[in-house]
This record gives structure tokens, sequence and C-alpha cells, in this order.
């Protein structure tokens, strides 16, 4: 290894007008808004004649951790996941394809693949959905009261003013207090990114901002989804989160959206019963204490009062890997800080994995 000098890097960095072809032509998912955060390296499959699929990933020593599913022609996926693992294997690197769904799991698992459950994904049918009965009563409260008190509800459209984003970093700013922004399977502040799509947002009675949603563009007309979700901790009501979700559930279904996508609960149902395998406890054990973002139960049960349905996601590894590293890599890679500007942290820390 050290006689063949510096490692190739897989992947490019992010190439707008090729990724944006990709899209506008082929589609995407939940996912592939991701790729304009810059925190990623892209790799992009071409059929012959065009390019027609791509991934985002982040490299951490020997592993290549692809977020989500591929995005565009969906013909083209089994191809492209072929070329992206023949390509990495030249060059050493073992994919590790996280968050993937069912149909992933089942054309990497011919490909040579194990997989375990990483959580469960929440979606909210829009054409169902309502806040009368008994269990919706306490929201109910709530919701009625922030209207009371002259909160309002309210979609903007990019791009913003400079007004707007400064009200929206101080907002970020607010929320996040002492922690720092993390990245990869989550938005960051970024000002160039969310000037990308339309913003929900929550006024009080003198017009001020006080919490905020970005619309993430899903690339399909079935579902809708928001990523950054932010409020001030001093000006903004309690129960404003509700009140945005509320709200934005019945703006997409106006826009004829049948899906609201409430994102992953990592790890839910996962390892945590005796009869589960080794790997999934094994990961459940890993992810849970060496996390510092989450609190997996309480993000569940918040969903879980508007969810209609779980989607299972899943993380797939190759045989030649052992799961506690691959969770260590994934754990290192979406944990890693953003700085205000935008850029990964760097790690100063000796980089002592390798397997």
């Amino acid at each position: 290894r050290y006689l063949q000098g510096s490692k190739k890097q897989m992947g490019i960095f992010l190439d707008e007008q090729k990724v944006l072809a990709i899209l506008d032509k082929f589609g995407g998912n939940i996912d592939s808004q991701l790729v304009f955060l810059k925190d990623k390296s892209v790799y992009i499959y071409n059929d012959g004649k065009e390019d027609t699929v791509f991934f985002q990933f982040a490299t951490y020593n020997n592993k290549c951790i692809v977020m989500g599913d591929p995005s565009g022609k969906k013909e083209d996926f089994e191809n492209a996941y072929y070329q992206f693992i023949h390509e990495a294997d030249q060059w050493c690197y073992q994919p590790v394809f996280y968050e993937t769904n069912e149909d992933s799991v089942m054309t990497l698992h011919e490909l040579g693949y194990d997989f375990i459950k990483m959580g469960e994904e929440a979606l909210v049918d829009l054409d169902t959905f309502t806040t009368s009965g008994k269990k919706m009563k306490g929201t109910r409260a709530v919701l009625n009261k922030i209207a009371k008190e002259g909160y309002t509800f309210e979609v903007l459209e990019a791009p913003f003013s400079e007004t707007d984003m400064q009200a929206f970093r101080q907002i970020s700013d607010s929320w996040l207090g002492d922690r720092k922004e993390k990245g990869f399977s989550l938005g960051f502040f970024s000002e160039s990114y969310l000037q990308r799509g339309p913003m929900a947002v929550v006024k009080n009675t003198d017009g001020e901002i006080v919490s905020f949603a970005n619309i993430m563009p899903t690339y399909t007309k079935e579902i809708g989804t928001i990523d950054l979700m932010r409020h001030h901790s001093d000006k903004a009501p309690s129960g404003s989160m509700d009140f945005l979700f509320v709200n934005l559930f019945e703006y997409m279904k106006n826009q004829g959206i049948r899906y609201f996508d409430l994102g992953m609960a990592p790890l839910s149902n996962v390892g945590n019963s005796r009869k589960s395998f080794i790997q999934e406890r094994m990961a459940y054990l890993i992810y849970e204490f060496g996390s510092r973002f989450y609190s997996f139960q309480g993000l569940r049960d918040y969903k879980e009062k508007y969810a209609s349905e779980w989607i299972s996601r899943y993380t797939l590894y190759s045989r030649d890997s052992w799961i506690a590293y691959v969770m260590i890599a994934i754990l290192l890679i979406d944990n890693r800080t953003i700085e205000k500007d935008g850029t990964v942290a760097r790690n100063r820390k000796k980089r002592w994995l390798k397997f």
C-alpha cells in the first residue's frame, strides 16, 4: 500500500449541469436534493450514450458510504451498481450502501452484499390525514392556541431576499445553540442550498419569521418532504413544529402530492429483540451509543402520531467487511461536523481505522 503512493479518489466533485440533466429527464428520490450540499462526492453512470444515473457518497479510508438509493433512470440502476462496485474493487475500496429501499436490497444482495435493517421511514397519507379523533386531541389544542395567538403559516418562493436569509440564519443559530451542524444524510444551513426551493415559515403578529422548514424537491409527483426544520428558541411558540407540519400537509395535498415523508426513525425496531440477528444487535449498540445528535426513541414517538405507514430502510455491505467496522465508518461519516461556511470540519485525530 505504501509503495502504491497516493490512493485514487472515487467519483468527482458535484457537476451541477450533469446532475440536473439526469434529474430533469429521469427523476430522482427524497435524497436526491442532498447532492447540492456539496459535502459528498458524485459518481455518474453513462449508458454509452448519455448520463443516466448518479450516486452520492463520502469516503472514509477504504469505505465508500453511498447515501440512499441511486437517482435517475431506474432501468439502469443494476448496471450502475455493478459498474460502481467493480471500479471500487479495482481501487481497493469497499462500498457501503446506507438507507436504501427494498428494491436496492434485492439488486445488491444478488451482487454479493449482506444487509441489515437500519430503521423505518414514516409516511403520511395526505388523502386520509386528519386532526380529528382522540389521538390528535392534544395536537388540536396546540394548533388552536397558536392560531389564536396570531401566528400564521406561509410558503415563500425562492430566491429569498437578504433580509429573509438573515432571519433564517438567526433562527438556525438559535436552534443549534452550542451544537454543531452535521451533514451527509441531513441538510445543514447553506445559503446556496436553501435558495434551491420554497421555504415554509411561521410568522408572528409583527410579520417576523420565527420558524422555517425548507421544502425539498423530490423530483417525483407522489412524495413531498422537508429537510431543515428550525425554530427560534425564544420567539417561536411551543408546538410550532406541529403547526408547521399540519399546515405543510394541507399545502402539499393542495399541490397534488399523495404522501409526506417525515424521514427516518434510525434503528426503529432494529436489534432490540432477543431473537434479532447478531449483526443488527451490534449495529444498534454502536449507533445508539455513538451518535450524539439523536434521541432515537423520542424521534420515533414524535413521528408515530402522524405516520400512516412505515417503510423499512437498509444498509448493505460487502461480505468481506465486518459489521462493527462498517457501523463505525457510517457513524463517523454521518456525524462529522460542518463549519459555518458549509465545509466539512477537518478531522485532526489520527485516522486509525483501516479495514
